[in-house]
Formats: C-alpha cells, structure tokens, sequence
C-alpha cells in the first residue's frame, strides 16, 4: 500500500523518469545522463561539464548493456528510478554511489552502501578515477574510458 506522503517526500517521480524537471533541489534543470552510443551533443541549456569526454560501459556477466556520457558533474548510481545511472540489483542501494569531477578529475564516492563499492575489485570510500577502471556495484561492472583531447 502506497502512502499519500510518499509522493509529496520525493517530488515529481514521473518527471524525473522522463527525463523532465522535478521538484527536488537540483534537480531543476539538470541534464540526464543518457545511455548513448554516438558522440552526439546532449540537449541541454546547462553547458556540459567537459563535452563528454568521460564514458560509463555498464555490464553485467560479461555482456555490455548500456554506455553513457557522463555530461554532468554529479552522477548518481543506485537502484531507484531518479539515479542517473541505474543498476537493477538488489544488492545495490537506492542511492548507491556517485562520479563526481573536481576541475578535470573524476572520482567515485561510496554513499554508506551495505554492500560496498568496488574499484579493481578493491573496496573504496573515495576513489579518483584513471581510465580503464572497473567500478563494481551488485554485480554490475562499469568500466570508465576517458578520452584524451588530441591536439592539432
């Protein structure tokens, strides 16, 4: 049984989902990260944190399901429906962990989950991402590329 008070808690869910604006703060505006397998701009009035230069490859038992762009500075990865990066797992946590950039770095943050967040198979709190790193969360890998800008 749904309680009234659920919905009013967590703001406009349905939005979120579709990709709209909600009613939670920061979430006004913010651009979703999409699963992609172009290099194509993403639609948004917010000006991208590095044009996309950092990648997600979501896999689980060896089959890649999904890629992303990591187009925004704080990347939220869980099993809930308003995670950018969503992980269907009942090992993972609603709000699991998050890919955060500090000027041009990227680190992973563990959000206090039961089950941990993994890095090379070594469990972390805090971890500054290198290309080629496998972040290993319910049983789902994702490996995190980054491309470095050539120059002319």
């Amino acid at each position: 049984m749904r309680r009234p008070a659920a919905k009013a808690a967590y703001g406009n869910l349905g939005a979120l989902v579709a990709g709209g604006t909600g009613s939670r703060p920061g979430q006004q505006g913010a651009e979703r990260v999409q699963p992609t397998d172009t290099d194509a701009t993403p639609n948004s009035v917010d000006t991208p944190r590095r044009e996309g230069r950092s990648r997600i490859v979501v896999s689980y038992k060896g089959k890649r399901i999904a890629k992303y762009r990591l187009a925004k500075r704080k990347v939220m990865i869980g099993r809930r429906h308003d995670c950018d990066i969503r992980v269907n797992s009942r090992s993972a946590s609603r709000h699991h962990a998050q890919i955060f950039t500090v000027l041009d770095d990227d680190y992973v943050l563990d959000l206090d989950s039961k089950n941990g967040t993994f890095v090379n198979s070594r469990r972390i709190k805090k971890h500054a991402l290198k290309d080629g790193d496998v972040i290993s969360i319910g049983g789902f890998d994702l490996a995190y590329t980054r491309e470095t800008p050539t120059r002319d």
